[in-house]
């Protein structure tokens, strides 16, 4: 198999347009590059991303953000930033022209590389008609909806992008679905219809490794500066949920064999050097044998290298019922390098849960979160607000649960929450499909925020809008680390100006007027700040101070006490050895909290030495961990030492320690709860915080969005 290439160097040159993010490279190219070319096919792949951040902006990441921004909103755009456009879509031109390929293949992973994909194309019919461009993908199989809308005519507003870019005869072929096997089958000339769904043949995905020769990792800004290589171990899901499409566009759930994804991990390791991947599935847990044969693998490399070759690992998990996953699994998922984790929460109700088919519920949730707290593993949140099923009562229980995720933020246990742009109906759902069960009314176009259903009659996009802008208020006000906000404000800005009036003739058509009543959510976008005040204190009236400490005994043992704003709830002596001391305080909203820990009863002659002057008895406290909210101060070191008031013998010294020598105590001063405060006063820089929750015209956006709340009558 393969091909005599005589007047060209490739068989295809594989191209990523905007928008990415510059993260972690792009996984199809380098997965198509691996399997043609053990198949005799030469491929070149490239990312004119990288090109635009490197060549063309100069490596200013300002004017990187703004160049792609063109991509994801509606104009108008400045002359400027059209005439930088120009110059993008001339130099990939003028890349492709000093290509000598059959074929371009451009990889078309979203809606977000719609535009780019599109005016390309248009301008490549234009000046090389004969140029034979070939696209993949999973955005292909979506309806466009923030990219090419105002460049469609009617009915290709309700035609999916594949659909589009056939009928304008800008392609020459469309490769929808899996790709492993069909473009061999079209680079062998054995290609099936454009336009027709493929998939992979494989039951265990046993293909040759990814090939990423050609990318310029120097390109990607990774994980903490750290490059990261994304890596394929499954394909669709083994759950139906109702919002998602997943399962559409696989027939059936297929997960590489565990001992081989381990062995594809372990050669990417060591053939280019990089320590952290990105499990780019749906979901990484779908098959758990075949991911514990793959963490066992990678937990016996791990063990035989240094820490500074580690491997490590992040992917997407869905939430299992209570106790399915045994704490052992997330020991050895440590082990084996998993960091971090993108969850599927979706909701804080057991009643959407079940609705939305998650097969779980809140409190599973919550337990696989304490697992990842206890051996370190963070999270990614993901939500969806208004969702069909979403009664009041249940939008409320979702603030709970978001408050109840505050202490896990503040322990950097869950990294962020990403909000979303709300329930929109998106084709080839079950909640579309399945109208028999939630009677929804949708409009054509895809990804809708115009939909309805007289089950919850009350849940109008009024409502949901008063909903969706309370919980950004919310983790705003909260200082919580909010992800990809720009993307789905944008979103929703663009849908919600361009569409009015046929957001209200659907409204108007459709709202069942009889039994609708005002939902008290609306009112809340305007007092949520006061209800939030208030819930927050009635989750967390109390909390548990735990000290982890070791104890030297010498005439008895050391007596620890404990204050809190001046009441005495602790004071015992200490036995010699490790103690786990917890205490139980009730919180002061009102005034600011001081909790002392001290010790108290150290005498001169409590410490012992020899004839040279060595200390061979002590009394003293050692501390190894104090939690409050669980969260360990002492991981924040330079606050514990440097920020904590530390007094001994009624001094104040400059640096803390970590225990008691002589009598002294730590001093620690707080707004209740303490999880609140230390997210607003201790995470205020970390990653992340700054630019996703202080971005202005983020901020802008939302007031705007805020204004459609009062606009619609229902």
């Amino acid at each position: 198999m393969g091909t005599t290439l005589e007047k060209y160097d490739y068989d295809m040159v594989l191209i990523s347009l905007p928008v990415s993010d510059l993260i972690v490279p792009p996984t199809a190219p380098a997965v198509l590059k691996g399997i043609a070319e053990s198949h005799g096919f030469k491929i070149k792949t490239h990312d004119f991303n990288v090109d635009m951040h490197k060549v063309l902006c100069k490596l200013n990441q300002d004017h990187f953000e703004n160049l792609q921004n063109y991509f994801l909103v509606e104009g108008p755009h400045s002359y400027e930033l059209l005439d930088q456009v120009d110059q993008f879509y001339n130099y990939v031109i003028d890349w492709l022209a000093h290509q000598r390929t059959r074929y371009i293949g451009i990889s078309v992973f979203s809606i977000y590389t719609h535009i780019a994909t599109f005016e390309l194309c248009a301008r490549i019919k234009q000046q090389y008609p004969d140029w034979k461009i070939v696209l993949g993908g999973k955005g292909l199989s979506t309806t466009p909806y923030i990219s090419i809308w105002n460049q469609l005519t009617g009915v290709e507003k309700i035609m999916q992008f594949h659909q589009i870019m056939m009928k304008r005869n800008l392609v020459h072929h469309t490769i929808i679905g899996d790709a492993e096997d069909s473009l061999i089958e079209f680079l062998d000339g054995k290609a099936q219809l454009p336009d027709s769904w493929s998939k992979a043949s494989s039951a265990n995905l046993l293909y040759p490794f990814s090939n990423f020769d050609d990318y310029d990792f120097d390109g990607y800004t990774g994980i903490l500066s750290r490059i990261q290589l994304p890596v394929i171990s499954s394909k669709g899901c083994v759950r139906s949920c109702d919002f998602c499409d997943v399962s559409a566009q696989f027939s059936k759930f297929q997960s590489k064999d565990g001992t081989r994804l381990a062995e594809e991990i372990i050669y990417l390791n060591k053939k280019y050097n990089v320590n952290e991947f990105s499990l780019t599935d749906s979901i990484a847990n779908g098959n758990m044998k075949s991911l514990r044969e793959c963490l066992k693998t990678l937990a016996e490399y791990n063990d035989s290298i240094t820490d500074n070759k580690k491997i490590t690992m992040s992917g997407n998990w869905i939430a299992r019922p209570p106790g399915s996953i045994k704490p052992e699994f997330f020991d050895l998922m440590t082990k084996a390098g998993f960091t971090n984790l993108t969850i599927g929460a979706e909701s804080g109700s057991d009643y959407v849960l079940e609705a939305m088919d998650k097969k779980t519920t809140v409190s599973g949730l919550f337990y696989e979160l304490d697992q990842m707290r206890r051996v370190r593993i963070g999270s990614i949140i993901n939500n969806i607000i208004g969702h069909w099923a979403e009664r009041y009562s249940d939008f409320l229980e979702h603030i709970d649960m978001i408050l109840r995720l505050g202490p896990y933020i503040a322990d950097r246990t869950v990294m962020s929450l990403n909000l979303g742009p709300g329930y929109a109906t998106l084709h080839n759902t079950p909640a579309v499909d399945q109208k028999e069960k939630n009677k929804l009314i949708t409009s054509d176009d895809n990804f809708s925020l115009f939909w309805y259903t007289p089950i919850n009659p009350n849940l109008t996009l009024k409502t949901r809008l008063a909903r969706w802008y309370t919980i950004n208020s919310i983790g705003r006000y909260l200082g919580m680390p909010l992800l990809y906000r720009r993307q789905h404000v944008a979103y929703m800005q663009i849908r919600l100006h361009e569409s009015f009036e046929k957001g209200q003739d659907f409204i108007y058509a459709h709202v069942d007027k009889n039994n609708y009543t005002t939902c008290p959510s609306i009112a809340m976008a305007d007092t949520w700040q006061q209800y939030v005040d208030n819930r927050i204190q009635e989750l967390f009236p109390t909390t548990v101070l735990q000290l982890e400490v070791e104890s030297d005994t010498c005439n008895g043992g050391p007596r620890l006490f404990v204050k809190y704003n001046g009441e005495l709830l602790y004071h015992n002596e200490l036995h010699n050895g490790r103690s786990t001391v917890e205490v139980a305080i009730n919180y002061n909203f009102v005034d600011q909290s001081l909790l002392e820990i001290g010790m108290d009863n150290k005498n001169p002659n409590d410490t012992e030495v020899d004839a040279q002057g060595i200390i061979v008895a002590d009394k003293r406290i050692l501390i190894s961990s104090v939690k409050i909210d669980g969260i360990d101060l002492l991981k924040n070191s330079d606050y514990f030492y440097k920020q904590i008031e530390y007094i001994e013998n009624d001094t104040k010294l400059l640096v803390g320690r970590p225990g008691f020598f002589v009598n002294s105590q730590l001093n620690i001063k707080f707004q209740a709860p303490y999880w609140r405060w230390y997210i607003k006063d201790q995470l205020k820089d970390a990653m992340d915080w700054q630019t996703l929750n202080n971005d202005e015209p983020v901020q802008d956006m939302i007031d705007d969005i805020k204004s459609y709340i009062y606009k619609y009558e229902y």
